[in-house]
């Protein structure tokens, strides 16, 4: 059973990434607008009905600024660029078993093509582009 209230031990190290939609975002799953808080809603009750889920965290736009800021804070012109407001939020979840394609890919169909929901990104198959 999933643990929905559970954050990862670290977002970074999340097997599946849920990126949210922003207001006015360009990509066509965002067409019908910002993942609002019903959404959000929505995408954790789906999170946490599957059976692969251990854990799903939530990282808001501030805190992904935080570690980008961290990551490339060297890099000047990119951060002089870069927003608070232009990170996307994400749901961060963990699989029973990261080493097992399908789990990662169950939560990825569960998800993709819900209302709010910009992409999905897959750390296996990331990390296994000819496996997936």
């Amino acid at each position: 059973m999933a643990m929905a209230g559970a954050a990862p031990d670290q977002a970074d190290s999340a097997d599946v990434a849920i990126f949210l939609c922003k207001r006015n975002d360009p990509f066509p799953e965002c067409v019908e607008g910002e993942a609002t808080e019903e959404r959000r809603a929505e995408i954790r009750r789906t999170l946490g009905a599957l059976a692969e889920v251990v854990s799903v965290g939530f990282e808001n736009s501030q805190e992904a600024y935080e570690k980008f800021e961290a990551e490339y804070r060297e890099n000047t012109v990119l951060m002089s660029a870069i927003r608070v407001e232009d990170m996307p939020e994400s749901f961060r979840v963990r699989v029973a078993d990261p080493a097992d394609r399908r789990m990662s890919g169950r939560v990825k169909e569960a998800v993709e093509g819900l209302p709010g929901v910009s992409h999905v990104a897959d750390q296996f198959c990331l990390l296994h582009k000819e496996e997936c």
